[in-house]
């Protein structure tokens, strides 16, 4: 990162240092997404995070994320806020934001499971009827057609559409992302959720799809049933039908997301793109999807004898 990006953001930001020496920077760090994230600390020692977010970020989306994390810190949501105004530079949009403190996922440590699942009923529960200024509507899962020529994929998608086929839930705020990596824990629980960078509005079951694929990734179907039934049973108990979750949503929501990853590592492929992680990972993508359609009827019993 340059020293025009760095002290431009400072001074959005209104972190105070010595108009002859920048705070050091660590390395950066690509998140996987496209996007880049720093570290730093100001002259105080508290630590922040620079996220470059890429090309395709527009200044509206920055804007409504921006706004929903200011709405959720309000209502006193445990997230890594957003400090001063993000800067925009060379067709990238930087923002500091708050370093998450804490430790990281522990699959021994129950409660970590356990918070992990209440706070995302909280999150939906603070998130349903919030109104933001602008939109953020992608056809990510919520208006999302697929129109590829894999038959695999297509398949797939005809499966989920049907799954979601007259929705007649609720599209509110979510967070896109809400996974054990994006997530930090102290003694007490939960002390930040962070990168919100894939926030908008779509199904709450869009999250949910999301926070099961990943508390039981790499288990066996039998240790997977119960996983899921576990997390699914404390969050319905924290959010007390608020909102209301569809079962057959999750489902769909699920085979939407899986189809969308196969569908942009095939192109990435197609592009001349595909190193040897874009190939493990298509690999990884194509499996999972297998996996969902194999286990569809257990997943529809599964939710629906939670949610119905």
């Amino acid at each position: 990162m340059n020293r025009e990006i760095f002290s431009g953001l400072l001074a959005k930001s209104g972190l105070k240092h010595s108009e002859d020496k920048l705070p050091s920077l660590n390395s950066n760090i690509d998140d996987g997404n496209k996007s880049r994230v720093w570290y730093f600390s100001d002259e105080s020692g508290q630590r922040w995070v620079i996220k470059q977010y890429p090309e395709w970020v527009a200044e509206t989306d920055i804007s409504w994320i921006h706004n929903y994390m200011f709405k959720l810190a309000q209502k006193g949501f445990p997230l890594a806020e957003a400090k001063g105004e993000p800067l925009s530079l060379n067709k990238n949009f930087y923002a500091v934001y708050s370093f998450a403190d804490g430790t990281q996922y522990d699959p021994l440590n129950k409660s970590h499971f356990v918070d992990m699942a209440e706070k995302l009923g909280l999150l939906h529960n603070l998130s349903h009827n919030m109104k933001i200024d602008g939109c953020r509507n992608w056809p990510v899962v919520a208006g999302f057609t697929y129109r590829g020529d894999n038959r695999f994929l297509t398949d797939a998608w005809n499966i989920s559409s049907k799954l979601l086929q007259n929705y007649n839930g609720v599209i509110m705020p979510i967070h896109g992302d809400f996974r054990k990596d994006n997530i930090r824990f102290s003694q007490s629980g939960i002390s930040k959720v962070f990168d919100f960078g894939n926030a908008r509005n779509d199904y709450p079951e869009v999250d949910l799809a999301i926070s099961l694929r990943d508390v039981s990734s790499g288990l066996v179907t039998s240790d997977w049933v119960n996983t899921q039934s576990e997390f699914l049973k404390i969050y319905k108990n924290f959010v007390n039908g608020t909102p209301r979750i569809l079962p057959d949503s999750i489902c769909g929501s699920g085979l939407v997301l899986a189809v969308q990853e196969n569908s942009y590592l095939l192109h990435e492929l197609s592009a001349g793109r595909g190193d040897e992680r874009v190939k493990n990972a298509l690999a990884d993508e194509s499996n999972y999807l297998e996996f969902l359609l194999a286990n569809l009827s257990t997943q529809l019993l599964l939710y629906r004898s939670i949610f119905t």
